[in-house]
Parts: structure tokens; sequence; C-alpha cells
């Protein structure tokens, strides 16, 4: 078992998984079935009936990433323990993403005239450790340098914000994405 087992996943493949949060990993699960991931949390203090129990038919969660929204605002863990949980971490990074991140900050500086720039510019100036605030899920950060796993989930629940909440139309958190996206995939190799 690996912390990425389920990283980008592809829709329409069945499964049904562990939830492997501290707290809620007795009988906790995930998965994907009749069109979309399902989610239910059990608290393994409380084991008698779920905490919360997503269907495909009461919420839609099209996405991977809205899981990990919906079991982040539920259990209040964090992004990186929520997407560790379900296992859609990336793979291990190869290569420093560095040079990337300068160039393509670098480029957006000079375009900086919409809210889908403004959106790449915040998530790349936070991967580089110069921002307060996470760029996706607007949590505080401590700063310094995110770790690729801190990428990784930020860009979950990011997508997971997109998706979920229908707000393709939001420029700034498309531009966000697909910052942390090119982050990733320099980071994994596969740009």
């Amino acid at each position: 078992m690996n912390d990425y087992d389920y990283f980008l996943h592809h829709p329409g493949d069945e499964f049904v998984e562990a939830v492997f949060l501290d707290g809620w990993d007795y009988q906790s699960l995930w998965g994907w079935e009749l069109g979309y991931y399902f989610l239910q949390l059990w608290r393994n203090d409380l084991p008698d009936k779920p905490f919360l129990w997503i269907t495909p038919v009461d919420r839609p969660l099209p996405w991977s990433g809205c899981v990990a929204l919906a079991m982040m605002c539920a259990t209040g863990a964090d992004p990186v323990s929520v997407s560790r949980a379900l296992r859609i971490l990336a793979p291990p990074a190869v290569q420093s993403p560095y040079a990337v991140i300068q160039r393509e900050l670098a480029e957006n500086r000079r375009h900086a005239s919409d809210d889908y720039c403004a959106g790449q510019i915040d998530a790349y100036e936070w991967a580089l450790g110069h921002r307060a605030r996470r760029p996706g899920s607007g949590l505080a950060w401590s700063g310094g340098v995110p770790t690729h796993d801190d990428v990784t989930a930020e860009w979950n629940i990011n997508t997971g914000r997109l998706y979920e909440q229908a707000v393709m139309t939001d420029k700034h958190a498309s531009g966000v994405d697909e910052a942390l996206s090119t982050v990733i995939f320099t980071a994994i190799g596969k740009r």
C-alpha cells in the first residue's frame, strides 16, 4: 500500500477502500460506484452510525479531490492527512520543479491582467514559500517551502472546490489548479 495508490484515479474504475485517517479508520470507506465517488466517515469513538455518508445519489462527487474536500471539512483534518488517508498523494518527486516555477512565475507576472494569471501567481509564490495562505484551501500557511505532499494535497482540495462546488468559471481557482499541477507533474517527471 502506497500513499499514491489512487493518485489520478480514472473515474469509472470501481473500487471500495478503507479510509486511513486517525480517529476515523475503523469503519470509514470511500470508493467509486454509480458514476461518482462516495464517502462514509465513521468516528472510531461513535461506531453505531456514520458521521457523514455521501452517496452518488445524494451528492455527486466527480473527482477524488471532491472526496478530499468533503473529508477535510467534516473532520477538520489538514489537507496532507486527508490526501494520505485516501492515498491520493502524488508519487515521490524525482526532480526539482524550482526552475519551472521560476519561469512560469515570471511569465505570469508579465501577463498578470486577469484572475487566471493571479491564481497561478498565488500558487507559484506559495510553492516557493512566499505566501501566508495556501492557494486552494485558503488555510493559513506557517511559511517556508511546502513539501511535495503539501503541494499535492493543496491541489486535491482546490480540484475538489472546482468540481464539486461547480465553480469551473472561477478563473483564480482554475489558475491555481493549472499552476499546482505544473509543479506536481514537473516534480514527478511527467511534464
